[in-house]
């Protein structure tokens, strides 16, 4: 290949890249409609009015049991320890499930976070 068909055939690569990037009318449309969405909720939140917002559902964790482990032939002792683990789990996934569902109901009851200390001489 000479130079001349080698800028040909980078100048026809290009072109077909360069078409396959080109968007559709419909999905310019569709993106227009999502910006003015945006803008609209924007403006919403600048003058204090109340959103139309669907609460997103809990994670899927939440939903789930948590199961020790335990098998026949176990010593007690293990027994014990995979029974008080799997506890702590759920109690765990519990209060974390709560609280997400609480805050996700009422918003304004979400803690403010606090900054922590700098630790000096560090």
């Amino acid at each position: 290949m000479n130079y001349s068909q080698l800028s040909l055939a980078a100048a026809l690569l290009l072109t077909i890249s360069f078409t396959g990037c080109v968007s559709s009318k419909e999905a310019i449309e569709k993106s227009a409609a999502d910006k003015a969405k945006a803008d609209l909720v924007g403006q919403a939140i600048e003058a204090g009015r109340p959103i139309d917002v669907k609460i997103p559902l809990l994670p899927i964790e939440c939903g789930e049991r948590e199961f020790s482990g335990i098998k026949s032939g176990m010593t007690e002792a293990r027994m014990a320890l995979l029974s008080a683990a799997a506890l702590g789990r759920a109690n765990s996934k519990i209060i974390r499930c709560y609280e997400l569902d609480n805050l996700l109901k009422n918003p304004s009851t979400a803690p403010t976070p606090t900054p922590r200390p700098i630790m000096e001489g560090r």
